[in-house]
């Protein structure tokens, strides 16, 4: 049997996100169930979301589980053929988007951290039709899942790293979620 290429992946994915409701664990109750229509692949855009990975106690580093944290994102998120990697202005975030950035040759784009609307708004303008990487905090995940049309959810745990949002964007402005988990579990 033929492997499949990441794109093939990417595809496969955004067909279920397309195919299906989701009520996404964690979001806010209240936030409606995100559904769309399906669309291809060539007109949606795929936005991955984490949170930087284990830091170094209160340095702007990472600790080694961090450190290995960082290179199963970059496993992961290869795999689904990534186009273009943002992450906030610090270190951790850089830390954790570059072993990713390194292996695919993509030159990472830094953001203001709590710029959460300008960059839903570059991903769509800038990277339609494309595979994002976005890499934040605790605090802005959660907002730039919401300000891409994803539903309402609150803050990740302040210890949470294994958090993987997925969001499909259609170019009919509809919009999918959902919540994965990667690398080693967090408690």
């Amino acid at each position: 049997m033929k492997r499949p290429t990441p794109r093939t992946l990417a595809a496969l994915l955004v067909a279920v996100l397309a195919a299906t409701t989701w009520a996404v664990p964690g979001f806010a109750a209240e936030a409606p169930e995100v559904t769309t229509a399906p669309t291809t692949a060539a007109q949606t855009t795929t936005v991955l979301l984490v949170r930087h990975a284990e830091r170094q106690g209160q340095e702007d580093a990472l600790s080694p589980l961090g450190e290995a944290r960082a290179e199963a994102l970059a496993h992961v998120a290869a795999a689904a053929g990534v186009d273009a990697v943002y992450h906030a202005a610090t270190g951790r975030t850089r830390e954790t988007a570059r072993p990713l950035a390194e292996r695919l040759g993509i030159t990472p784009v830094e953001h203001p951290p709590l710029a959460v609307g300008p960059l839903a708004e570059r991903i769509r303008a800038e990277n339609a039709g494309q595979v994002v990487l976005v890499v934040g905090h605790s605090n802005t995940v959660p907002a730039i899942v919401e300000a891409l049309g994803g539903p309402a959810m609150p803050d990740l745990g302040h210890d949470a790293y294994d958090d993987l949002f997925v969001v499909t964007l259609g170019t009919d402005g509809t919009a999918n979620a959902l919540h994965l988990q990667f690398g080693a579990e967090t408690p």
